[in-house]
């Protein structure tokens, strides 16, 4: 399973500026991207943009944030670290298995023979189950995470 670079993000316009909405994003250093429309600067980390505001004074999404990757890196980090490639397509047969079985909206709303060459856009990756499992059945996935470490799990 291959992800975009984010060469490739930028140069498809895969991305838009949470602020303007504009597709023109460049990188203009390592570790940022900047929109050419507004000049608001993302940071950047493992080619993943980080499209929310680093200045917030939202007090509750750094709650929901802080909760989630605290819950993280509690109990799915040392399993992160530990998977491969094999240990992650094994597990991808056996989850679409088991949702095939329980009948789980991710198999009945999204039918998996017909994910090929779909585009999936996935709000709340998690770790990044269904984006792998939607991934190794052919399909574009692009997911999101409030959460950085969710985000770099779903990419890893």
């Amino acid at each position: 399973m291959k992800r975009f670079t984010l060469d490739e993000l930028l140069a498809g316009k895969l991305v838009c500026c949470p602020k303007c909405r504009a597709t023109e994003l460049q990188q203009k250093n390592e570790g940022s991207i900047t929109c050419m429309e507004c000049d608001m600067e993302y940071g950047v980390i493992n080619d993943i943009p980080l499209l929310l505001q680093q200045q917030t004074n939202d007090g509750t999404k750094q709650d929901i944030q802080a909760f989630w990757g605290e819950l993280y890196q509690t109990i799915y980090k040392d399993t992160d670290d530990d998977l491969d490639q094999t240990m992650l397509r094994d597990g991808l047969v056996k989850l679409e298995k088991l949702f095939i079985h329980r009948r789980h909206l991710a198999v009945v709303e999204m039918p998996v023979a017909d994910l090929k060459g779909k585009r999936i856009l996935e709000i709340g990756s998690g770790a990044g189950a269904f984006s792998a499992l939607f991934k190794s059945l052919g399909a574009e996935v692009f997911s999101v995470d409030i959460t950085l470490d969710r985000v770099i799990s779903t990419a890893k």
